[in-house]
């Protein structure tokens, strides 16, 4: 049975906007041009910040099975088909973040809370499923995906 693990969601989820924000800021205050009372970058400059998301949600969520927040939970991000999740399915998963994070993540808790298999959008767009792998019976689903009806 997929259960919705939200309280764990949302930790992991403050625990990703942390990091990824903070190295943001380290980024932007040792690289970016002072300018109006603040450090900003832009153009090019911009590009690095892209290629720190696609490496740390995507990159490491296809390789590791979860972001450092995820992990750090006990979550991990399975396919519902048994299929590894690639980066190609991460990338999926967090291409539509900024719809998920809509009025501080509204959008996705309502989808995880209202969807049969407790899915955010990303989640339906990637069919994914993300588990508690504290939780012998969600661990279970792992192993036992072709059980999930998609």
């Amino acid at each position: 049975m997929v259960k919705r693990n939200l309280s764990k969601r949302i930790i992991a989820s403050l625990i990703d906007v942390i990091i990824f924000y903070g190295c943001c800021y380290v980024y932007v205050m040792y690289f970016g041009d002072y300018a109006g009372g603040s450090y900003t970058v832009s153009g090019t400059g911009v590009i690095p910040v892209f290629i720190l998301w696609f490496l740390y949600f995507c990159a490491m969520e296809g390789t590791q099975g979860g972001t450092l927040g995820h992990l750090m939970v006990g979550l991990e991000v399975i396919k519902i088909k048994n299929e590894p999740v690639s980066i190609g399915t991460a990338f999926k998963r967090h291409i539509v973040d900024p719809l998920d994070l809509y009025v501080c993540g509204l959008v996705a808790i309502l989808t995880i809370w209202n969807t049969e298999k407790h899915q955010r959008l990303g989640d339906l767009l990637a069919q994914t499923i993300v588990i508690d792998t504290g939780d012998p019976e969600q661990l279970r689903l792992k192993s036992d995906r072709q059980l999930i009806k998609s």
